[in-house]
């Protein structure tokens, strides 16, 4: 139905999708996004129509989409109309375009990325023809938007640990990584392997964790680099940094009590425990960890006056932050053994350093 009918007929609101034929429609106060059936111009830059027709035609409109899984439809009555053979290509397990996969591709090279994620979601094989066409068009990812390469990227990892496995070992398999990696910033093997091993230690929630799932794929590399290539948000990349940083405290859990309960208390420490285990190849005693907690309990309270003791003191500059290392550890392990010091103590141990 054209948009004018859809005004004429339906409480209509634009989401400025109108120039592709979108609009939203509001039935019983919500809102249904409504595309007209439409079929495309040629693709000059490799991702978009130069032009956009509009048709009464569902069959034309399909002819136009990347998938079969993806060009089928129900009517009114919810009849099924599958022009391509989507239905039994699910049934089968199998990946197909519409059309020649290089042709598809050759219009927007993102389907390439689209291809890997569906097929890992789905568990699906690939279509003969689509690796053909992955080999032929690869190239032009480096057209794409480093931020679209991503977005498929977290959306696989969001689906959980098997299907981001999988993708990540297509992507080295076609090669596309010499694509969106030719600087070889990620250890690609590295990361499939501690993917793989991810599948058998990771907790059922842990599995759709995306910060855990890059946290696989960018061990070892620059995450500078790293972030720029896949435009990941910073809250990702300080999470991944603080990790790669504090893998060595938790290898020698208790070693240094300041920093090791530094490190429990810290929000991302989950995060480590797990990736610790992927990573090292070992986790903490749980025994180790409850006492460590409880510690952080109490002495954690007790920052600020230490804190404020050495200031009190007169010290300033570089040394506060030595000292202030100093007297933690001083003060946590006396807690630990059971000796709570009072703030004669504490000025007289400052003194003596």
């Amino acid at each position: 139905m054209p948009i004018d009918e859809l005004y004429d007929n339906f409480r209509c609101t634009s989401n400025n999708g109108e120039a592709h034929g979108t609009i939203l429609v509001l039935f019983e106060n919500e809102p249904f996004e409504v595309t007209q059936f439409r079929t495309d111009g040629d693709y000059t830059d490799g991702r978009h129509p130069d032009s956009v027709k509009f048709t009464k035609s569902f069959k034309d409109d399909t002819s136009r989409r990347d998938f079969t899984i993806n060009a089928m439809g129900i009517d009114c009555r919810g009849n099924l109309i599958d022009y391509h053979g989507g239905e039994q290509d699910l049934e089968n397990g199998i990946l197909r375009t519409v059309g020649v996969a290089s042709e598809r591709f050759g219009e927007d090279a993102l389907r390439i990325i689209r291809a890997l994620r569906f097929a890992a979601r789905f568990d699906m094989d690939i279509d003969d023809d689509i690796l053909t066409g992955i080999e032929m068009i690869r190239g032009n990812l480096s057209k794409i938007a480093r931020e679209r390469i991503g977005a498929e990227l977290i959306k696989t990892a969001e689906y959980g640990a098997k299907p981001f496995y999988r993708v990540i070992s297509l992507i080295e398999n076609t090669k596309i990584n010499e694509v969106l990696d030719p600087e070889g910033v990620v250890d690609w093997d590295n990361a499939i392997t501690l993917t793989a091993r991810r599948l058998t230690l990771g907790t059922t929630e842990f599995n759709k964790n995306v910060k855990a799932a890059f946290g696989c794929l960018l061990y070892g590399a620059d995450l500078r680099k790293a972030a720029v290539m896949f435009r990941l948000e910073n809250d990702l990349i300080r999470s991944l940094n603080w990790v790669y940083n504090n893998l060595e405290t938790y290898k020698n859990f208790g070693d240094s009590l300041v920093d090791t309960v530094k490190m429990i208390t810290n929000s991302d420490f989950d995060l480590l425990d797990e990736l610790a285990n992927i990573i090292l190849g070992k986790g903490i005693d749980d025994e180790e960890l409850e006492n460590m907690q409880n510690l952080a309990q109490k002495v954690l309270p007790k920052s600020k006056d230490l804190s404020q003791a050495i200031m009190d003191a007169g010290i300033k500059g570089q040394m506060f932050g030595k000292i202030l290392k100093q007297l933690s550890e001083w003060y946590y392990d006396n807690t630990m053994r059971g000796h709570q010091l009072n703030k004669t103590e504490i000025k007289n141990y400052i003194n003596s350093i």
